[in-house]
């Protein structure tokens, strides 16, 4: 039943068998409300709607279906434009992916008009990231992500806001999300460390009850930087250490939990560029990351080893 000006496809979602498609421009009793449409295609060749979700309190001009993910049989859809505390202050709605039928509308517990809340959404197994990239309670259009527990997706639990430690106006972080396993990925597409707007990501490390403190990618200006490379790697892996000044230096390898897994360096850094080799073949696949200090400065760079 789609028409002219829907969107269909703006946003795609497979779960098994399973496959939501968003179209956030969908008229459904109220213009521009949006819809998500559910497929069953266990026959890829012949792909069956089963079902279309739409919000029970949908607006004109909410434009649902930007962005949806699954898991099982519960979807998600983002709706950022929604306006329960003010012009665009955002939620996302959990569905039964099997009927279409509304679960739960999730709304920032902090929610203001504004913060765009469900400008992104990253979905796996009961855990739940949105992102806000309009969020201004630490600054002007900083952004932030919400972290929930859905396993009981009718009652939907906050269990941590991030943001970045070095954030600054209108960077937009959590613009763009992505969750693997303990480890999740915020963008800020306007951050402007290397110049308007060079952009970031931030790396966080993730248990199962909340979000840990931010371990990499962007970093404020430090007297050191570090990297790794190649990443993905499969064995020999290099690490580069760069530092402005002399001093106690500690640059070595850690898990995604803050374990250590191995040191390259602990003693007084000269100044100048340090490069060390770092055989990655023992190690089980998963993310690291290369943790380097000098002072009280420390930079992070994440390690991916693949199997």
């Amino acid at each position: 039943d789609t028409a002219f000006g829907d969107y269909f496809g703006a946003a795609v979602a497979v779960s098994g068998s399973t496959l939501l498609v968003g179209a956030p421009r969908k008229d459904t009793d109220v213009l521009d409300s949006g819809a998500v449409y559910i497929y069953d295609i266990s026959n890829p060749t012949n792909p069956v709607e089963i079902a279309q979700f739409v919000a029970e309190d949908a607006q004109v001009g909410d434009q649902g279906g930007g962005a949806v993910d699954l898991e099982g049989t519960v979807g998600s859809v983002a709706v950022p434009a929604t306006d329960d505390f003010g012009s665009a202050s955002g939620s996302v709605y959990l569905f039964d992916a099997t009927n279409g039928q509304q679960l739960a509308k999730i709304i920032a517990d902090d929610s203001d008009a504004g913060d765009l809340f469900g400008s992104s959404i990253a979905q796996q197994g009961d855990q739940l990231l949105i992102g806000a990239q309009g969020d201004s309670d630490l600054g002007s259009h900083r952004g932030s992500a919400y972290f929930y527990d859905i396993s009981d997706p009718m009652n939907p639990q906050e269990l941590a806001k991030v943001n970045a430690s070095d954030g600054e106006d209108d960077d937009s972080f959590g613009y763009g999300i992505a969750m693997d396993g303990s480890i999740a990925l915020v963008g800020a597409p306007r951050d402007d460390q290397d110049g308007y707007p060079s952009g970031s990501a931030y790396v966080f490390s993730l248990d199962e009850t909340t979000a840990a403190p931010e371990v990499g990618f962007a970093s404020p200006d430090l007297s050191l930087r570090v990297d790794a490379w190649p990443s993905p790697t499969t064995g020999n892996a290099h690490v580069s250490l760069d530092l402005e000044s002399g001093g106690p230096t500690e640059l070595g390898l850690i898990d995604v939990h803050g374990r250590r897994v191995s040191t390259l360096f602990r003693g007084f850094g000269e100044a100048g560029r340090h490069v060390y080799g770092i055989d990655t073949s023992n190690l089980p696949g998963g993310v690291y990351f290369v943790r380097a200090q000098l002072g009280s400065d420390v930079a992070t760079r994440p390690l991916v080893v693949s199997r």
